[in-house]
């Protein structure tokens, strides 16, 4: 055959190759791929962004010191953000020393508040503590009378998908309440409180039983340590078999808050080297679960009694001679 026609021949056949196309499997394959890619990116963003968020607000808060508490003086009376913005006349003042009483928090506006919560509460009159534990939970504790705005806005009252820890509304710390709701979103990264459903491990939870809240206040005598006592999920849908009602705060009789504690112990993942008993003042950290239809993780701790010491404690947990 001569070259011409052989060429002919081939410019024909490849012309009916590119006419023919790809196949249908092809380009659904390659769709697949790019929506992976894209969802992949999404899965990325969704890690990436939120801890660089966190280590930005994180680094621009001053950690408060480990001096011991100052009472506030009358020559240097406590920070208050609002009143230096909106300085109110004498007559005002004075109305509004009246009707302290009156506010939700009234004991709380009067007590002296620790140097070390100075310049925090300065920065954000509504800081009522610090939360620690191990090398990822080191947060100020917030609280407002709307507790949502901190699940989306940071210290700075800033919009941030991390939001802040923060206190239930419900709760009041002077005089405070047999038990502290103190909640924070669950991160993979492990930031906020992503860390708190490892808790479900004995020996995740051995390893870091010392959980330390210290409130803002500076005539605080009692210890600001807390050790792990249960820690479970549980529904927050009272027609779930799951519901665990965590909405009181205090009781109305011993036998009730007995009742609580029996119920919290027999759901917990493990048993606590230590009891607990009536007269215990606990804290209940709280984040997002997904075992059940919203659920949530519960860490239930209870506070160090008078004579027991934090290297007590440690040592009782991780099954060492006490020193």
């Amino acid at each position: 055959m001569p070259k011409s026609d052989r060429a002919s021949q081939n410019s024909a056949g490849n012309h009916r190759i590119r006419k023919t196309g790809r196949p249908p499997l092809y380009w659904i394959l390659r769709g697949l791929m790019i929506v992976s890619f894209c969802c992949f990116l999404v899965f990325l963003g969704q890690l990436i962004i939120p801890k660089i968020q966190a280590r930005s607000v994180s680094s621009r808060i001053p950690v408060p010191g480990t001096s011991d508490a100052v009472k506030p003086t009358e020559s240097t009376p406590a920070p208050n953000p609002e009143a230096a913005e909106n300085p109110a006349a004498p007559e005002e003042n004075a109305a509004a020393d009246e009707t302290a009483e009156e506010t939700v928090f009234s004991t709380e506006d009067t007590a002296p508040i620790s140097e070390d919560f100075r310049e925090l509460r300065a920065m954000n009159p509504d800081v009522m503590g610090w939360i620690t534990n191990g090398d990822r939970i080191n947060y100020p504790v917030l609280r407002r009378e709307d507790e949502s705005f901190y699940l989306n806005h940071n210290f700075f009252g800033e919009k941030d998908l991390n939001g802040s820890i923060f206190l239930s509304q419900y709760n009041v710390l002077r005089p405070r309440d047999t038990i502290l709701l103190i909640y924070g979103h669950h991160f993979a990264t492990g930031d906020m409180f992503g860390t708190l459903k490892k808790y479900m491990d004995e020996t995740y939870m051995r390893q870091h039983a010392m959980i330390q809240f210290r409130t803002v206040f500076a005539d605080e005598t009692k210890s600001d340590w807390y050790v792990p006592v249960a820690m479970f999920s549980a529904a927050m849908d009272d027609v779930e078999p799951e519901f665990f009602n965590i909405r009181p705060v205090n009781f109305e009789s011993e036998e009730a808050y007995q009742a609580y504690l029996d119920e919290a112990l027999s759901r917990s993942a493990w048993k606590a080297p230590t009891d607990v008993n009536t007269d215990d003042e606990m804290i209940m950290l709280v984040t997002c679960s997904y075992n059940f239809v919203n659920s949530r993780h519960l860490l239930l701790c209870r506070r160090l009694r008078a004579d027991e010491t934090p290297e007590q404690m440690q040592a009782l947990y991780q099954n060492q001679p006490a020193a």
